[in-house]
């Protein structure tokens, strides 16, 4: 299943948006028809578990650029304004994989949990 989130990623960080600040409230569409496969807790467009693997994406530089606004953290892909790539996905290679990844709340927006 997080090939198909990837690959949604993927197609959803090229979208074009008349207020740049619409793009994460507007991905939370996507992640809540994910969320009944997904099991985990989603938060800045990414999910609590495979975290490594959506941790792993690359973009075109200088094209890309982080976000002037603050809207998500910036090691995740809703920080940048343009197209991201898994090139994992191109490959069929597994991504390495970490030891350890602890996920914390601290409070901010586009958390999503099932109540």
């Amino acid at each position: 299943m997080f090939r198909q989130w990837n690959r949604a990623v993927q197609d959803y960080s090229d979208s074009q948006f008349t207020f740049i600040s619409d793009k994460l409230p507007a991905f939370m569409g996507i992640a809540s028809y994910f969320e009944p496969f997904m099991e985990t807790d989603y938060a800045f467009g990414m999910w609590n578990v495979g975290l490594e693997r959506q941790l792993g994406f690359s973009v075109e530089y200088p094209v890309v650029k982080q976000s002037k606004d603050y809207r998500a953290p910036s090691w995740s892909w809703a920080s940048l304004d343009g197209p991201v790539l898994y090139t994992y996905l191109l490959s069929g290679e597994n991504p390495k994989t970490f030891m350890h990844i602890q996920f914390e709340e601290d409070g901010a927006n586009y958390i999503y949990k099932e109540s």
